[in-house]
């Protein structure tokens, strides 16, 4: 009785894998011969539709980790993650007001429409599409390997985005760049690139708006060597982000070293200031800055005071927002790759998180830096 039990799973897994041979010979045959078409205009059938979408929900699901989700109705994060979409997202899933280019409508598969669409993934979900793509679709990863915190911004936005008519949308994605309608003739010969979708003042700042986020520094004012490291940097991918380095990438020198000189010369608006200011917080800062704190960090201002190196960027007037952000991101790893990012990796090492609050604070309450300006050695305008 045994011997016969076991004579039948025997045949029954030999006709397994009897179907299994079969099922890959026949799909190498299909592969070899090209019976399958994969033209794009050929679309699939409504089965491996079907199919392919389960397969990419549950992999989106089964590859999503448990994360520290910001507060996502941040107006910071929301506003940094409508510059980037709709220079980088919009034109293959479109937005408010916006159809989707005829290009990228005719992909396979056809780009989602993110206003409509973005709602049925959790945050967490989106975060690990965003950060990492999806092969087979024509979706990229996140270009800033290790910059979690520009994802956050834009899974912000794309929870943001089905509640926004057209024109809150346009405002958003326009930030400080001049919303006017490029003429017939900018158009005819510049192209759509006449559009002021990439200016720098779009985000950063210019003499009549400050930066539209928290989280984005202000340009106006620092050092022509400062700014033109930072670009080169962004340019060559050494430094990090998703948002930078796709505008950096499509600068020559030239242009960068013309980029850097004009906005040095230009005067910035400071931050509208969003915090509460903590006078015993600025003067703890003020101590680390001018002073350091013993053997273990060195005075801030003896890099980035008025009267330091001007391959060092200047702090004065930047938002506590973004100072705290970009300590964070030092001690987390996330941008120890060039030369000076090496150097405040080993310095924020050593930053307590009151310090960095400490520190930010301090600086985000000083006059906004001005290149050029008289400064005394500590670090203020005299």
């Amino acid at each position: 009785m045994r011997i016969r039990v076991t004579l039948t799973w025997l045949r029954i897994v030999i006709g397994l894998l009897a179907c299994l041979v079969a099922a890959v010979a026949g799909a190498l045959l299909i592969a070899w011969t090209g019976l399958y078409s994969l033209a794009a205009s050929h679309g699939h059938p409504g089965w491996m539709t079907s199919f392919l979408e389960f397969g990419k929900r549950r992999s989106i699901i089964a590859n999503t980790r448990d994360l520290n989700v910001p507060d996502l109705d941040d107006p910071n994060l929301i506003r940094l993650g409508a510059a980037h979409f709709d220079a980088g997202c919009a034109v293959c899933h479109g937005a408010p007001g916006r159809p989707v280019t005829p290009v990228f409508e005719a992909m396979l598969p056809v780009p989602p429409p993110l206003s409509e669409r973005a709602q049925d993934w959790s945050p967490e979900e989106l975060h690990w599409v965003v950060r990492h793509g999806l092969q087979f679709t024509g979706m990229p990863g996140w270009s800033g390997e290790d910059r979690d915190d520009e994802v956050w911004a834009m899974v912000a936005f794309l929870r943001a985005l089905s509640d926004l008519t057209p024109a809150a949308y346009g405002q958003l994605a326009a930030g400080n760049a001049p919303q006017e309608t490029a003429d017939v003739d900018a158009l005819v010969t510049a192209g759509p690139a006449s559009l002021p979708m990439a200016a720098c003042a779009k985000c950063h700042g210019s003499e009549s708006a400050p930066p539209t986020s928290d989280l984005v520094p202000i340009l106006s004012g620092q050092s022509p060597a400062a700014l033109e490291i930072a670009l080169n940097d962004y340019r060559s991918g050494a430094r990090e982000s998703g948002f930078m380095e796709p505008v950096a990438g499509q600068l020559s020198e030239d242009r960068i070293g013309a980029i850097a000189a004009y906005l040095s010369s230009r005067e910035s608006l400071a931050y509208a200031g969003t915090e509460a200011t903590d006078p015993d917080a600025i003067a703890r800062g003020r101590e680390l800055a001018r002073r350091g704190d013993g053997d273990r960090l060195a005075a801030c201002d003896s890099c980035h005071g008025g009267s330091a190196r001007a391959d060092y960027p200047r702090l004065n007037g930047q938002s506590a927002v973004y100072i705290r952000a970009q300590l964070q991101l030092w001690k987390e790893g996330g941008r120890a790759v060039t030369p000076h990012g090496r150097l405040m990796a080993e310095i924020t090492d050593d930053l307590s998180e009151g310090q960095i609050t400490d520190i930010a604070a301090y600086y985000a309450s000083q006059p906004v830096f001005q290149y050029g300006a008289a400064v005394s050695p500590a670090g203020g305008e005299e």
